[in-house]
Parts: C-alpha cells; sequence; structure tokens
C-alpha cells in the first residue's frame, strides 16, 4: 500500500488503468439473450417464477459478416503457391 494525502491506496487501486467503455456486439447480447431466457425457462417451469420475462425483450438481430471469398483465379493462385510451400 503506499499513501494519498493520509490515506492509504490498495495495490489493485494504483495498478487499474483508465478504460474506455464500448457497446456490446448484437452478437454478444444475442448470446446473453439465449441463457437468460433458457434460465428463466426452467425458473417458470419449476414455479419459482410465474412468467418468463425474456420472452417480453427485445433481441437485436445479428448482423451477417460479410465475406469476400477469392475469385476462382485467386483461389487458383492460392492452391498453386500452397503446393510450393507444402509439397504432398
Amino acid at each position: 500500500m503506499s499513501e494519498r494525502g493520509g490515506e492509504q491506496i490498495p495495490s489493485r487501486e494504483r495498478r487499474c488503468r483508465a478504460h474506455v467503455c464500448r457497446p456490446l456486439e448484437p452478437a454478444t447480447i444475442l448470446q446473453i439473450h439465449s441463457i437468460l431466457r433458457r434460465a428463466f425457462k426452467y425458473a417458470a417451469n419449476w414455479r419459482w417464477i410465474r412468467e418468463n420475462p425474456a420472452q417480453l425483450a427485445t433481441v437485436p438481430r445479428a448482423m451477417a459478416q460479410v465475406t469476400d471469398p477469392p475469385s476462382p483465379a485467386e483461389a487458383t493462385m492460392l492452391q498453386v503457391d500452397l503446393g510450393r510451400l507444402r509439397p504432398v
């Protein structure tokens, strides 16, 4: 511990750095919602709660990743180059 103005500072505070929070990706929110929905479903089935509150939530759509596959000519060039690197 070190001191700051007469008070002691725990070592974990000295190690912490400032950070910037970022919003969660839609796919992450979808995964969390799926887990919570299932957990609440079991709780409702076991009559620990009356209804599943996760059913009322609006879930964002996960965005599909846009891919740019190689053209047939580029794929052929890749195969040729890989064949040179690792002969079969």
